[in-house]
């Protein structure tokens, strides 16, 4: 959870702020918690995951001209950004949570996205939005805000900014290591060394996040259909309810012509989205970092049948799942 708001005036000196729930009894932890933190720097109505549960947390803050970015840790909590909260917003910010342990989920824009360690969700501060942490584990994020004013010549940003899940195996490697350097460095570095840091992120999300993508550059062999058509079925691949008439819907066509511009491209809409869908299922087979089950990963991407799943895996890529997870030790 992001407990920031780039509303605030940084400190002079741009000095770190911690908050830890072992400073404060345990009877006012989640109180404190929520008064101290959340109500003074970003405006949410956070609640515990589970109120028989003792809550523990701590976020180490930096208020940085940029932005502000902090270090969290929690044992699970829910937040939900109202209405309410969000005309006591006074900047309109982009939001976002690298996490490195624990499961965040967003709901926002009728759309539900589950980050895990390694992956990179973005979501708007202007919109409604309920974020869970996992109940029962340790929870540990890089939460960032972000003035929207910053992305307003770039590309798609409004689209690609609205709760996107960039998943590890697609997080660009520079953007990583600046979360990851962060991570550790958030009590050691200057606020100068800090702020290049933050600055180099907030440079790097456009990329990650698609909005930057040349015309011509396409997608390799689907490089002649529309943006705006890859970028829909990009945004809702992990749907099994993405169809071709849904689409057509929400993208402003008729069905017809859309299967007309797959056509052109010498495939079709299901062809398409299901070659996406096995390519992001093998990414993360041959990530070394990431040993979900092989039931999981399809599920998440899309697939409602594993049998199907399965051989349509095997017609691809000449081998199954199993063995192409195993060939990597």
């Amino acid at each position: 959870m992001s407990c920031t708001q780039t509303g605030m005036r940084p400190p002079a000196a741009a000095a770190i702020q911690i908050w830890d729930s072992h400073y404060t009894p345990a009877s006012q932890a989640f109180g404190a918690f929520r008064d101290v933190v959340c109500s003074a720097f970003m405006p949410w109505t956070p609640e515990p995951s589970d109120p028989e549960v003792q809550f523990e947390g701590r976020v180490e803050n930096l208020f940085l001209e940029s932005g502000s970015v902090g270090l969290c840790s929690t044992n699970g909590l829910t937040a939900r950004k109202t209405k309410g909260n969000i005309s006591n917003s006074p900047v309109e910010c982009i939001y976002g949570n690298y996490v490195l342990a624990g499961e965040i989920s967003v709901e926002q824009a009728d759309k539900r996205n589950v980050a895990r360690p390694g992956d990179l969700v973005l979501y708007h501060s202007y919109r409604p939005v309920f974020l869970t942490e996992k109940p029962g584990v340790r929870n540990v994020n890089i939460a960032f805000s972000i003035p929207a004013a910053r992305f307003a010549g770039v590309p798609n940003a409004e689209r690609r900014f609205m709760n996107t899940l960039v998943p590890a195996n697609r997080l660009i490697d520079p953007l990583a290591g600046c979360f990851s350097m962060l991570a550790r460095s958030m009590r050691s570095s200057s606020p100068e060394e800090m702020s290049a840091l933050f600055d180099a992120c907030a440079a790097l999300l456009p990329v990650s996040a698609g909005c930057c993508a040349p015309e011509a550059q396409g997608r390799g062999e689907w490089g002649a259909l529309p943006r705006d058509i890859l970028a829909f079925v990009d945004d809702n691949m992990s749907d099994p309810g993405l169809t071709p008439q849904r689409a057509a819907e929400r993208l402003g066509v008729s069905t017809r012509h859309l299967h007309k511009l797959f056509a052109r491209s010498g495939t079709t809409f299901g062809g398409y989205v299901t070659s996406e869908r096995l390519e992001r299922v093998r990414c993360e087979l041959m990530s070394m970092s990431r040993r979900a089950p092989i039931s999981e990963l399809a599920f998440r991407w899309g697939f409602s049948d594993l049998s199907t799943f399965n051989r349509a895996f095997k017609r691809r890529f000449g081998v199954s799942p199993r063995t192409l997870r195993g060939s990597r030790g």
